[in-house]
């Protein structure tokens, strides 16, 4: 029920709404994960959401999904890439074949890291664990793009992600900038938008 109110309405009857599930279960992983974000995307209180990630972590050491989403945590909201890479790669030794893991520890690598040579390898395993995630192949079309300046195999790898998701618009958007950045066709940039 709170998640539908966060959704529609006013974010402090979700944390009301969520505050009360954890006072008759501490234990509610659900209720501290969901908290977490309402504090991390709506309500901005940082040090509240770090908390109740940890608490989670604490209570379900095993859930690769909660670490996952901690590192990602660490990385884009706290800037905290030391703490970051290392939860990455606790994610990893949890589950080595965990698609979005890979995917985001790839961003990572060639962002924060600067390290292409990782960061490609890091795509790599993600796109054969996972051959049609749009968004990792968006993702890796990116890279081969900017940071290795692959353009040819960039516009490959856009044309799956598009195969495999046609209407996924970060793919749609990113593919069409491409289009206008390095083939001057404005046109088919046009129909992407």
């Amino acid at each position: 029920e709170a998640w539908q109110v966060q959704g529609g309405g006013d974010p402090r009857d979700a944390e009301r709404l969520l505050q009360s599930a954890l006072r008759e279960d501490a234990g509610c992983i659900e209720a501290l994960t969901k908290l977490a974000m309402l504090y991390e995307f709506q309500l901005e209180d940082l040090p509240k959401a770090e908390r109740l990630y940890l608490k989670a972590m604490e209570l379900d050491p095993a859930d690769v999904t909660l670490v996952y989403d901690f590192a990602v945590f660490l990385q884009e909201r706290l800037h905290d890439f030391e703490r970051a890479e290392a939860t990455y790669k606790l994610a990893l030794t949890m589950d080595a074949n965990e698609p979005n893991v890979l995917n985001n520890y790839a961003v990572f690598l060639s962002e924060c890291r600067n390290d292409t040579a990782a960061a490609e390898k890091m795509f790599l395993r993600s796109i054969e664990v996972s051959p049609n995630a749009s968004t990792a192949l968006c993702n890796y079309a990116s890279f081969l793009e900017n940071a290795a300046g692959r353009i040819d195999d960039a516009e490959k790898v856009y044309e799956r992600a598009l195969v495999a998701g046609p209407t996924e618009t970060s793919t749609l958007y990113n593919y069409a900038i491409f289009l206008e950045e390095h083939r001057a066709d404005y046109g088919r940039a046009e129909d992407m938008y």
